[in-house]
């Protein structure tokens, strides 16, 4: 697995290197008066962010309000790759993010570890058809109209760490992935309207009343069910992003249960120091976690400023 990542890492940054070299255009750039450039057009896509937040998160019960800075980090990349003209126009969208974290070093999560949320890769991949179709073999064979964009989601080593008064124990979202239908089949790049299902498998590391450390592991046989609504303006200066996830799903230790998430983010770039874009962020999630013992309904909301490099 570790192999794979390294490989995944020097893949995804080679790319950056020859997307940050082509994916800028004359249209991304204004002049003023005296004839000097400046860039006005910033892809959310294509980036290396950095950032810091004020954190704020509760339970459903009687937990005190958790409150912690938190400092962000992501490295992604988008591809956009277009063929074909009219009826045969065709458009592959590739997304991946590496090392996407959100992490609060003063709270303190499982065994003293500071809480963060983490990601070791994170890929979405969308396929845009100006007519989309199927065919059906046959004598003769048909070919039939088909509403619906296609994507694809995987997710790769999920760390979350809670904190302690909340929930005590390190989940680990081993794999997760998802085909998704688009029936919107927006033709900006980015954008998109999506509702899919796919399996996930993870483990949580907690401590048994002995203290001993005691593993659950967790998994969702094609039974984890999502939606997507995102939407950013064509300078990119403005992303909105909700996402929500249910999933039904069996447990080594506790037999079915139910997980849910939860998640709405706003990106507004307020400025541009030298060509790269300083961001407010703002973010609200919900999840419902389930260890041995109960189930603990978390609602963060995190507000700050991200500093967005262009690859």
């Amino acid at each position: 697995m570790l192999r794979l990542f390294h490989m995944a890492f020097a893949g995804t940054l080679a790319v950056a290197m020859l997307v940050g070299s082509l994916s800028a255009t004359a249209d991304d750039f204004s002049t003023d008066e005296q004839g000097r450039e400046f860039r006005v057009s910033f892809d959310p896509g294509t980036r290396w962010a950095l950032g810091a937040a004020a954190h704020f998160e509760s339970d459903a019960g009687d937990s005190p309000l958790d409150t912690a800075a938190v400092f962000s980090h992501a490295f992604e990349v988008r591809v956009v790759s277009e063929y074909g003209a009219g009826d045969e126009y065709v458009r592959w969208q590739f997304d991946s993010g590496i090392l996407l974290a959100d992490v609060r070093p003063w709270s303190t999560g499982f065994g003293g570890a500071p809480t963060l949320d983490a990601t070791a890769y994170d890929g979405a991949y969308f396929r845009h058809a100006a007519e989309p179709y199927v065919t059906l073999p046959g004598n003769p064979p048909e070919r039939l109209y088909f509403p619906f964009d296609i994507a694809f989601e995987v997710e790769a080593g999920h760390v979350l760490i809670e904190p302690a008064p909340l929930a005590d124990f390190l989940r680990v979202d081993v794999l997760r992935g998802a085909v998704l239908l688009d029936s919107w089949r927006p033709d900006g790049v980015g954008d998109c309207l999506q509702l899919g299902v796919g399996p996930s498998y993870g483990l949580d590391l907690g401590k048994n009343p002995g203290g001993h450390i005691a593993v659950v592991h967790r998994v969702a046989p094609f039974s984890a069910f999502e939606a997507r609504f995102r939407l950013q303006d064509d300078p990119g200066l403005t992303v909105f992003d909700a996402k929500a996830i249910v999933a039904p799903s069996w447990a080594s230790v506790g037999g079915w249960g139910l997980e849910l998430e939860g998640s709405l983010r706003f990106e507004r770039i307020l400025l541009a120091v030298n060509d790269e874009p300083l961001a407010f962020v703002a973010e609200a999630n919900y999840r419902r976690l389930s260890d041995t013992e109960k189930t603990v309904d978390l609602v963060r909301a995190t507000a700050g400023l991200s500093w967005m490099f262009q690859l």
